[in-house]
């Protein structure tokens, strides 16, 4: 970068400095730190990103199952749990992507979309949360208009959602150096375990009795630390787009989008792989409480302690698989504990009929998807 003038981070506060006799190992496109500025903005990343991994359990842990109690189908779940959200995606992805990319504001080009979406996941959450309490005692309602009602309320929140959900991981590399890149993503990984532990643990039980109250304040803890990510983390800044002043409408968005992602071969094999691990992990998160409670008996604290565990093993193990995507290249990482996923979930298929087999099979699930 030369001479340029950056960004600089030692500590707290943000200021400009000249490029030339900084380490470049500590920098990134307009960014530059020290070794304790770097570990700052990584913990004020991993606060937000703490909020979001509690906020992101609630829907999965809960809107099935209360679902169910109103009288929906599988069908029906998988309906607006999955498959709405899924062509949602398929639309909302590109063009919030597209529009990121060539975003350019005092806030950066990310935070922004992180920011203006919370509110409404937070109201969104609030609402689902309070839903089945209202319904229950509306008896004027028709039997069939409380799910209707609570699956249109989980399609907005996933609206607003696949913003943030999208937009988060492109915050990563816009401001943490490439050399740190895999141990940032273990610590993101182990943040994630940790929520999930303490999710399961300690809140989990609570929706059975107070799930609104539960909702309310998971969704304001998750509003409250994504502002305070989003006022004391800074984006480097960036040249215009090359295409910058050329209108784009949301068709030539998503067009734009396919044909960069798709021009290249190797992301056919990538997304194909990417396709398929969602798969599992999406059966398996829309239909996996309500196996335990339906099927195995299980209670809401019995699940939770379980999950919980699964948490614990994701913290012990996402540093030392940071160090081997470091090592070996995040792929080939990737790739291998795919394998290991498939003979889990086979091995889960066939045996797990009891608390014992459920509780393998969820510690050895938790192994190989961290």
């Amino acid at each position: 970068m030369g001479s340029e003038s950056v960004l600089f981070r030692n500590g707290f506060r943000y200021r400009r400095a000249e490029a030339s006799g900084l380490p470049s190992a500590l920098r990134v496109e307009g960014l530059q730190y020290t070794y304790p500025g770097l570990l700052l903005t990584v913990l004020l990343i991993g606060i937000g990103a703490f909020g979001y991994f509690l906020m992101s359990s609630l829907v999965g842990a809960f809107l099935p199952v209360e679902l169910e109690k109103m009288g929906a189908s599988n069908t029906f779940i998988g309906i607006f749990i999955t498959s709405i959200p899924y062509v949602l995606n398929m639309i909302i992805t590109p063009v919030v992507s597209f529009q990121s990319d060539r975003l350019r504001t005092r806030l950066g080009r990310r935070m922004p979309y992180i920011l203006c979406s919370a509110p409404f996941v937070t109201l969104f959450l609030i609402l689902i949360g309070w839903t089945p309490a209202f319904c229950a005692g509306a008896e004027w309602m028709p039997q069939w208009l409380p799910r209707i009602l609570l699956g249109m309320l989980s399609v907005g929140y996933q609206i607003f959602f696949l913003i943030v959900g999208s937009i988060i991981y492109y915050l990563f590399p816009d401001v943490i150096p490439e050399r740190f890149i895999g141990r940032f993503m273990a610590l993101f990984s182990l943040t994630g375990s940790l929520a999930g532990f303490i999710f399961s643990r300690w809140l989990l039980p609570f929706g059975e009795n107070h799930l609104g109250w539960l909702f309310t304040a998971v969704s304001l803890f998750y509003l409250a630390v994504i502002v305070l990510m989003g006022r004391t983390v800074r984006e480097g800044a960036y040249p215009p787009p090359d295409d910058a002043g050329k209108p784009f409408s949301p068709v030539g968005m998503v067009r734009s989008y396919f044909r960069d992602c798709y021009s290249i071969p190797f992301y056919y094999s990538f997304f194909i792989m990417m396709a398929l691990s969602d798969v599992s992990t999406v059966c398996r998160a829309m239909f996996n409480f309500l196996y335990a409670k339906n099927t195995l008996g299980l209670s809401y604290a019995e699940f939770g302690e379980i999950m919980g565990w699964g948490g614990v093993v994701g913290v012990l193990l996402s540093f030392p698989v940071g160090l081997l995507v470091d090592r070996f290249h995040a792929l080939r990482v990737y790739a291998f504990g795919l394998l290991l996923v498939v003979a889990v979930n086979l091995f889960s298929f066939f045996l797990v009929h009891d608390y014992r087999s459920f509780l393998v099979s969820s510690l050895l699930l938790a192994v190989v998807y961290t």
